[in-house]
C-alpha cells in the first residue's frame, strides 16, 4: 500500500520540476497541479505540502488577508527538488 502523503509530495514536486515559477494556494495546487486520478485528499496535500516546507524545499508566502501560497521560491531549490523527489522513490 501506498503511503498518500509521499504520493502528494511526489506529484507536487514533479509538477514544480515542469513549472519552476508555479506558486498557488493549497486549494488551486489540488485543483491545478495534481492528477485528477489520485489516491489522496486535502489533507494529505497539507501534510505533503507542510513536510516540504519543513525541508526547505518550497515556500510559504503568507499574508493577513490571503491564504497562503506555496511556490519552489528560488533557482537554487530546484537541485534540492529533484533530489529530495529522487529520495521519496
Amino acid at each position: 500500500m501506498k503511503d498518500p502523503v509521499s504520493t502528494a509530495e511526489k506529484d507536487i514536486l514533479r509538477y514544480l520540476l515542469a513549472h519552476r515559477d508555479a506558486r498557488d494556494t493549497i486549494e488551486g495546487i489540488e485543483q491545478w497541479w495534481l492528477p485528477q486520478s489520485r489516491e489522496y485528499g486535502i489533507a494529505e496535500i497539507s501534510a505533503a505540502l507542510l513536510e516540504l516546507e519543513r525541508g526547505a524545499i518550497l515556500s510559504v508566502w503568507k499574508s493577513v488577508s490571503a491564504q497562503p501560497l506555496y511556490s519552489l521560491g528560488s533557482v537554487e531549490r530546484a537541485q534540492s527538488l529533484e533530489d529530495y523527489l529522487r529520495s521519496l522513490e
